[in-house]
């Protein structure tokens, strides 16, 4: 009687085990198919200057959704969704050109991309802004320029900002050393959640009062 029960017991598990598997392969099915017919629908909306569809069609080949994975068409459709005012999108387009992620670098279009986030009142194209003025990987350095965009972001409640000014005031680099200053955009930072900004507020705090 031990022997039938036990090889019922196996037989129930093993078909209820290829149950769920029927079941996941069921479900990949039904998954790709949504996928598919969400590709088409963005395509199509998206021809027609839909920028939202435009969003999310590039995400879709991104992540290789409907459709085989495509960076730099990802990237070209983010970009026209930035251009058509999907604001969001803006900042990862930039990076996406900007530093080559997935794709060749096209500094341009990376500028670009930063500067319709940063007019829009979004901090961090700002503050990204100010990094490519400062690294001059494309355009040419300018610490200046970059404390410009810098404190724009800072200004805009980007932690980055104001954490990147105290850094060019405290290297007497680019522009004369003030570490008044220094203190008071590192404590911005900090206040504002860079740990970075933190770190720095003691060590240049410790530095006046060594003075």
């Amino acid at each position: 009687m031990k022997f039938f029960t036990v090889v019922f017991m196996i037989m129930f598990i093993f078909f209820g085990l290829v149950n769920v598997f029927v079941l996941h392969a069921d479900d990949e099915k039904l998954i790709k198919k949504q996928n598919k017919e969400l590709f088409r629908q963005y395509n199509k909306e998206c021809k027609a200057d839909n920028f939202e569809s435009c969003y999310s069609l590039g995400g879709m080949y991104n992540n290789g959704q409907g459709v085989d994975k495509d960076y730099e068409k990802g990237a070209e459709l983010f970009s026209k969704a930035c251009d058509g005012g999907v604001l969001d999108v803006c900042i990862g387009t930039g990076v996406m050109y900007d530093r080559a992620e997935f794709i060749e670098a096209d500094y341009e279009k990376g500028m670009l991309a930063y500067s319709k986030a940063c007019d829009s009142g979004y901090a961090l194209g700002c503050t990204y802004i100010g990094d490519i003025y400062k690294r001059g990987d494309h355009f040419p350095i300018d610490y200046i320029k970059a404390l410009e965009f810098y404190e724009k972001g800072c200004n805009g409640g980007d932690a980055q900002g104001c954490t990147y000014i105290a850094l060019i005031y405290s290297n007497n680099k680019g522009v004369p050393m003030d570490i008044e200053k220094g203190l008071i955009f590192s404590k911005d930072g900090c206040e504002m959640g860079s740990d970075t900004g933190c770190d720095l507020y003691k060590v240049l705090l410790d530095q006046k009062n060594n003075e």
